[in-house]
């Protein structure tokens, strides 16, 4: 919510279903840090920084803590998607604290983003790393009356140059790990209900297995939609079921299990050929849009950005996870081909 719109609700005489923009620092890198260790909510090590003169400080206090830390993640406070994100290589950081940072966003300097950093502040924060890591969120409902409910877990899908930036997420979360991290987001729901926070909120975790068991790290507090709040709501929509925060399952009102692979990032230069009208069309010869028989098929949106950007999105709903991948890659597939592209080679996006 923005000061505006609060105006606005205020002027019109009607609720606004979100958070009074007073409460939005709890949703910044920082405010998410405080609310983890008053909650007791696992999370990285790491400190507050005000600017690129606290850098260095923290940076050697974050290496007394962790004397075999070889990365750190640094994070401006406001940023979002993990465009805000950057790498610091800690063994060559008190040398030259500049050279030793790597941007997750490649359309900034790093003078823009030190500028940033001056002016609202950031966190820095050890880089959890393992054989076997994961990047699981918890999506949460906050009632005008304090109560906090689940909505969904998933394992979102990173990439950019260092795996900061959100591509896309699979629905359900690994069952190995999804009671874990939706035990951890209720108290940061609670927490924040307590505060009078009210509409959708979702919390960024990584897990890694750690002799041999899933453990989580509490990332950061989203007060606000988020990448997979559209994709749910779709499959909420289209089969009108429910989402058990118990067994970690989304039932439809006939009872069976449904798993999505959803993306925001479908995109190649190659696709700004095509119209929307193509890839309805698309869509429809390989009979791979929405089937209300079997609750399963292909949900696109952002259609209008195809032309313009080369780019969709889409939700790709059926009755298990390989099952929903196969059907974005039917749909990747199919749009390579009418755009006369080669399949790229390399590992799966999505």
């Amino acid at each position: 919510m923005t000061e505006d719109e609060a105006r606005l609700a205020v002027a019109l005489g009607i609720p606004a279903y979100g958070c009074d923009p007073a409460l939005n620092d709890l949703g910044t890198k920082v405010g998410s840090r405080r609310i983890f260790a008053e909650e007791g909510v696992p999370h990285p090590a790491g400190l507050e920084v005000d600017g690129r003169a606290d850098l260095p400080g923290a940076l050697a206090e974050l290496r007394r803590r962790r004397p075999s830390l070889h990365g750190a993640v640094l994070k401006l406070d406001q940023g979002v998607s993990g465009l805000g994100n950057a790498i610091v290589d800690v063994r060559s950081a008190h040398e030259n604290v500049e050279q030793a940072i790597s941007l997750e966003d490649p359309d900034t300097t790093l003078a823009r983003y030190l500028d940033e950093l001056d002016a609202q502040g950031g966190i820095v924060e050890e880089r959890i790393e393992g054989d076997d890591l994961r990047s699981p969120s918890v999506q949460l409902r906050l009632s005008p009356a304090g109560q906090v409910e689940i909505l969904s877990t998933h394992d979102q899908v990173l990439g950019g140059p260092h795996g900061q930036t959100f591509f896309g997420s699979h629905f359900p979360a690994d069952p190995g790990y999804a009671q874990l991290i939706a035990a951890e987001a209720l108290k940061v729901g609670r927490r924040l209900a307590r505060a009078g926070a009210i509409g959708r909120a979702s919390v960024d975790f990584v897990a890694t297995r750690e002799d041999g068991r899933w453990v989580p790290y509490a990332l950061e507090i989203n007060l606000r939609s988020g990448g997979t709040t559209h994709s749910m709501m779709a499959l909420t929509a289209l089969t009108d079921g429910d989402y058990d925060p118990l067994s970690g399952e989304y039932r439809t009102r006939l009872g069976d299990i449904k798993h999505y692979a959803a993306t925001d990032h479908l995109d190649s230069s190659a696709y700004e050929t095509l119209t929307p009208d193509d890839l309805l069309d698309i869509v429809t010869e390989r009979s791979l849009g929405w089937d209300a028989a079997t609750e399963s098929g292909v949900v696109l949106h952002m259609v209008s950005a195809l032309a313009v950007a080369g780019r969709i999105g889409l939700t790709a709903i059926a009755d298990d996870l390989d099952c929903a991948r196969a059907l974005y890659y039917e749909v990747k597939s199919a749009l390579d081909h009418a755009a006369a592209l080669d399949p790229a080679p390399g590992p799966a996006r999505i």
